[in-house]
């Protein structure tokens, strides 16, 4: 897990919340403390215990939005990342590089520094975050890293191998491929692969969607967490929009016309992105009201 943080790490401090808890030096404390006291302040919302706090490590990530590895639930331990402009008031708009996912060839996109000034005052208002979506996001972290939904991830594609092969075997028995021609055999063993291959992904995306909606749903427990978790998530789309905007040429390639973000030839829109979110914490408004109007 070391080295999946340093990989996601800004180039600056790092939090290691297990040295922190061991007595790391206060001169590394004092770097971001911020983070420090985020993770106490979200630490009972989002149900991770004490002893599960030893495994994980916060620090700021050099993407534009959160992250999250691992688990909690292992010895590995789980990961948060948090970008660095959505904790410190009055930060550098100039220092932001625009990265919206892992890249070791690519450090992101700066900010042209010309903008009107119209313009930077459209860039502060989308880019700052809030003290209740700051513990939001932490919160939503926080839930994540301490689930199994890390374990899963690495357990399942290990068991659509054992079920594809045992029915590609099954297969060649039943029909005899193996005593057809090799182009009827590949044929036949392809259409098999593509139908694994096609469930493994719907699978993955599905999980992805189930892993948020469990820790919305999880932190979200008031009208105002969630009217906190809608606004963020609507502002975000608007950020991007503006972000698309003002970089302009090669931004295409990351952020749509809409503000989601370009997918991966992996991702399903219907469940990775940010309007399917937004969509599920309006239900769970609209459910809220209705168990209010109930019991009134």
């Amino acid at each position: 897990m070391e080295w999946m943080r340093d990989e996601y790490k800004e180039e600056g401090p790092q939090i290691s919340m297990r040295a922190r808890i061991a007595g790391c030096e206060e001169e590394v404390a004092e770097r971001s403390p911020q983070l420090l006291k985020l993770v106490s302040d979200c630490q009972d919302r989002a149900g991770v215990e004490d002893a599960s706090i030893e495994h994980l490590d916060v620090f700021y990530s050099c993407l534009m939005d959160p992250m999250v590895a691992g688990t909690t639930n292992t010895r590995q331990g789980g990961l948060v990342g948090l970008p660095r402009y959505m904790l410190e008031e009055n930060f550098d708009w100039k220092k932001i590089r625009l990265k919206t996912n892992f890249n070791k060839m690519f450090k992101g996109f700066k900010i042209p520094e010309n903008i009107s000034q119209e313009d930077q005052q459209e860039l502060k208002k989308w880019l700052s975050v809030s003290e209740q979506e700051k513990q939001f996001l932490m919160s939503f972290c926080l839930a994540k890293a301490s689930s199994w939904f890390a374990v899963m991830t690495m357990v399942v594609p290990s068991i659509f191998w054992a079920f594809h092969y045992a029915m590609a075997y099954r297969v060649n028995n039943k029909m005899r491929l193996l005593e057809r021609n090799r182009f009827i055999r590949l044929a036949i063993q392809g259409m098999l692969a593509i139908f694994s291959i096609s469930m493994y992904i719907c699978y993955f995306n599905m999980s992805n969607l189930e892993a948020d909606t469990d820790a919305m749903t999880f932190i979200c427990t008031t009208r105002e967490e969630v009217e906190v978790a809608l606004g963020y998530f609507e502002k975000v789309l608007e950020r991007n929009k503006v972000l698309r905007k003002l970089v302009g040429e090669g931004m295409e390639y990351y952020v749509q016309e809409s503000g989601e973000l370009v997918p991966f030839f992996y991702d399903m829109e219907v469940c990775a992105s940010l309007a399917t979110r937004i969509k599920f914490l309006k239900q769970l408004l609209d459910n809220m009201n209705d168990s209010t109007e109930n019991k009134i």
